[in-house]
């Protein structure tokens, strides 16, 4: 019904009120999903975000229902998904907030690592880490992981046989 209310009817003072109920109706959801239906529920919850973030592009809650379904999708291995949807948020006109910057660049960092795309997990990790307080824990580990897609772009081009381009 707030999909209807919000999408279905012309545009109204509370129609992108009713589309992010909608999404807060899909978390409520899939908190009380059975294991079997959880990933519908879940990618029916990404469909409905972009579907917000496209109708409602001014809102000032698209960055966060962006950045959430970015890491939904990373977290259901739609790694191609995750990162373009990482990338809206990024490329954002005005800036998305700090924390939904270091979030989508995390989900492309880590989803180009996975996909053996290391000069693009260097990049991201490289802007993940300029966005992250020298206390954080998580330092650490981001850093280990931008070493790591160095490591790894010095082993491919060894590989090829570009030894100059591995040192």
């Amino acid at each position: 019904e707030y999909e209807k209310a919000a999408y279905a009817y012309p545009p109204h003072a509370k129609s992108a009120d009713a589309g992010y109920a909608a999404l807060l109706a899909y978390a409520q959801q899939e908190k009380r999903a059975q294991a079997g239906e959880l990933k519908k529920v879940q990618l029916a919850g990404v469909d409905s975000a972009l579907r917000f973030a496209a109708t409602f592009k001014g809102d000032a809650r698209v960055a966060a229902v962006l950045t959430h379904a970015a890491e939904k999708l990373y977290g259901l291995q739609d790694l191609e998904r995750a990162s373009a949807i990482a990338q809206q948020v990024v490329m954002m006109s005005p800036s998305a907030g700090a924390q939904e910057r270091r979030t989508a660049w995390t989900v492309i960092a880590h989803a180009a690592f996975e996909r053996g795309r290391f000069d693009q997990a260097e990049r991201g990790y490289t802007e993940v880490l300029a966005l992250t307080p020298e206390k954080d824990g998580l330092r650490a580990e981001l850093t280990e992981r931008l070493a790591a897609s160095i490591y790894k772009q010095g082993e491919a081009a060894r590989d090829k046989g570009q030894l100059r381009d591995a040192v």
